[in-house]
Parts: structure tokens; C-alpha cells; sequence
């Protein structure tokens, strides 16, 4: 499998978008990956939460490369839930276990980029429950992810500049300085939870350029999606090959169209400072094969996306 992944050099990475028209059609033919959609394939290896979870492995050529995670969110009983960052002396895993106390876990994973393991700050403008923690907007990150106290996730596309605050009941461009200032003390009134991230698609459309054949790892990917039926899913991919972001984005966003799901967003998660993953059944327990790096403790953690079932 591995051999397959080293066959031939890519262009070098763009780390921008493709070019796109103000519809974001794009003005040229996606470049072919490495990677074919049709060689993809999910097999059922676990369902629990009343089948609101449901766990698959990931086969390519019949070659085991991972996992993926379907998450409904049709009833709203299962919630997502982020922190950015430590606050008053207390870790990220310290907040954490005290917030789960009681909680049913269904998911625990890494979410934002790290700048560094000494300062441990998100990349990218961070709100954490209404607390700035990074007001920086990184210009080559176009997925703002907002987590709403509802459990649920929305994504919006700085590059279109059209955030709607609907209390606000207006439009913004957060890449403009009045209106970043503006979206703070918006984020800080309403206490909302934001990250950024890269925006790999959007609203049916593929937003990755191409990147070099060096930037191969395993990667973690965010997506939303509905299905033909129109039932809302949050889907963890979970890679555990050493591939580009360009050729997984491209194959994971054709497997989903070609299955006539509507995908909303994908947006990129950290794989690299902090490879970290955890999925539980009912019982709390870890659900065994389906992990990041084992190296890297929850306890170590960062940020953390989380989903949790409510009755």
C-alpha cells in the first residue's frame, strides 16, 4: 500500500485556493490526484448510540488506510463541543475531564492547528466560550469553524467574506479590521467558540489546489454533509496512511458526491503536533482499532474537538 503512495512527484503545494469564479465554480478541471474515488470503499465495523454512530473501516484497492466516523445530527442528541485553549491555570484535558463528568463521550479529537509545543497557541483566530484566545487571522486558512453552545458546527468562507451574525442581523468581513472587531465583541456577547482552519471544500465544490509529493502524512478531516434523504451528518475521516491533503480531499469529496451526499463543508484537523483520537461506545469505554497517534495522550492535549449524547 505504502508503495503505492511514492509513485510520482505532484506539483508543488499551493498552500491558497484554486482559482474560482465568484460562484465558486472552478475556472479548470481538477487536476487528477494519485488517488481514485472509485477505489474507495466504507465497511460497517461498528454502530452504537441507537445507530446515531456508526463506525467504518476505509478500504482503497482492498488495502486497509482507515477509518471514518458518521455522526447523525437529525434528532440533535448528539453535540459537539470545543476548547481552544487552557483558561484560569487549568489544561485543556484538566477543563475537559471536569466538563464530562456524567456525559455519555461518543468522540475526543485534536482540533486546530498548534503553532508550537512550547507556547501551544491555535494558528488562526480562536474564541473559546467568548474568550479571545487568538485574534491573528491566518490569510492561507479560509474555513472559519463556529461550534455553537446548541452542539451543533457551521463552517463560513472567509475568502467569500459574507459571515452572517444573525443577532447582529448583518454580513461581515472578519478580513476587514472593522469588521474583525466587530465579530469579537459579537463572539464575546453571544459567547460563541470559533476556530480556523483550512477550508478543503465548499457547498459542493472542491477549494484544495495541489501540493507537493513532500507534504504526505496522515491526515484527519472534517466533513458535513447530508445525505440524499437530507439528513445532516458530521463525518470524521480518520487516514492512517501517509498521503497528500490534495489527494485525500479530492478522493474523500468525489466518494461522498458520487454517493449523491451534499457536502457542505470539509475542513482540515491536526494530525501533526497533536495526532490525538478517541471514540467511546455506551459504556465509556474506547472503541479498540480506532485511534490517532498512539504516542500522543489526550492528556497532552491542546484543543479538542468533542461530541457527547444527550437523552
Amino acid at each position: 500500500m505504502r508503495s503505492y503512495f511514492s509513485l510520482i512527484s505532484l506539483l508543488a503545494f499551493i498552500p491558497l485556493l484554486v482559482p474560482v469564479s465568484n460562484n465558486h465554480q472552478p475556472t479548470a478541471i481538477d487536476p487528477e490526484p494519485l488517488m481514485a474515488p472509485e477505489s474507495l470503499s466504507e465497511n460497517l465495523y461498528k454502530s452504537f448510540f441507537d445507530e446515531k454512530v456508526k463506525a467504518y473501516k476505509i478500504d482503497y484497492d482492498s488495502d486497509y488506510i482507515g477509518q471514518s466516523i458518521w455522526i447523525s445530527r437529525s434528532e440533535k442528541k448528539i453535540n459537539a463541543k470545543y476548547f481552544a485553549y487552557k483558561q484560569f491555570g487549568k489544561s485543556i484535558h484538566d477543563r475537559y475531564s471536569e466538563w464530562k463528568e456524567g456525559k455519555k463521550m461518543v468522540l475526543s479529537c485534536s482540533g486546530a492547528y498548534t503553532y508550537s509545543k512550547s507556547d501551544e497557541y491555535p494558528t488562526g483566530i480562536t474564541v473559546d466560550n467568548g474568550n479571545l484566545v487568538n485574534r491573528s487571522i491566518r490569510d492561507d486558512m479560509d474555513a472559519l469553524v463556529l461550534v455553537y453552545a446548541t452542539g451543533g458546527i457551521a463552517v463560513s468562507d472567509l475568502d467569500e467574506g459574507d459571515l452572517y451574525l444573525g443577532s447582529l442581523k448583518k454580513r461581515v468581513n472578519i478580513r476587514d479590521r472593522n469588521d474583525k472587531y466587530e465579530f469579537l465583541s459579537w463572539a464575546e456577547e453571544e459567547q460563541a467558540t470559533v476556530f480556523q482552519s483550512h477550508l478543503l471544500a465548499y457547498t459542493n465544490n472542491l477549494r484544495i489546489g495541489e501540493e507537493s509529493e513532500d507534504d504526505r502524512a496522515h491526515r484527519r478531516i472534517l466533513a458535513l454533509v447530508k445525505d440524499k434523504k437530507g439528513e445532516l451528518f458530521h463525518v470524521i475521516f480518520n487516514i492512517r496512511e501517509d498521503v497528500s491533503l490534495y489527494d485525500i480531499s479530492y478522493t474523500l469529496f468525489h466518494y461522498l458526491r458520487n454517493k449523491d451526499n451534499n457536502v457542505i463543508a470539509m475542513v482540515n484537523l491536526d494530525t501533526g503536533a497533536y495526532d490525538i483520537l478517541e471514540v467511546y461506545d455506551e459504556d465509556n469505554d474506547r472503541i479498540d482499532g480506532i485511534h490517532g497517534d498512539r504516542s500522543f495522550s489526550i492528556r497532552k492535549a491542546t484543543n479538542l474537538i468533542t461530541y457527547y449524547f444527550e437523552d
